[in-house]
């Protein structure tokens, strides 16, 4: 197999693949792989879990970024799907936050702080 058991696992991803990434850890984890070899580092994943989901990763260290500066300047897919419209959804790990403001005349309007360009500058 591609993946060996009880080697280092990284997860990472922006976005959707953020989102991907820690749905992937889960499986791993269903799988019985050690949580302690999968390490995930997520760049503004949606939330993707309930929190019983959230508890299943307990164990599995992880990173999640997001770019926040306040409620009107962030990266809004960070709170997809939105918490009043649906079940409590969470996210897998406390956000560490960054704050890298886009361009002026950004044509991404209310996602402008999502380019993964941003967190780059901004690591």
């Amino acid at each position: 197999p591609r993946l060996q058991p009880g080697k280092p696992i990284g997860m990472n991803g922006h976005s959707r693949g953020g989102s991907h990434a820690n749905v992937g850890s889960r499986l791993l984890i269903d799988k019985e792989f050690d949580r302690k070899t999968i390490k995930r580092t997520v760049f503004a994943p949606a939330r993707c879990f309930d929190l019983a989901g959230v508890a299943q990763l307990t164990g599995c260290t992880g990173i999640a970024y997001r770019n926040y500066h306040d409620e009107f300047e962030q990266d809004f897919v960070c709170d997809v799907p939105v918490h009043f419209m649906l079940e409590p959804y969470a996210i897998s790990d406390q956000w560490t936050d960054i704050d890298e403001a886009a361009e002026p005349n950004d044509p991404w309007l209310l996602l402008k702080r999502h380019h993964l360009f941003l967190y780059d500058k901004a690591l």
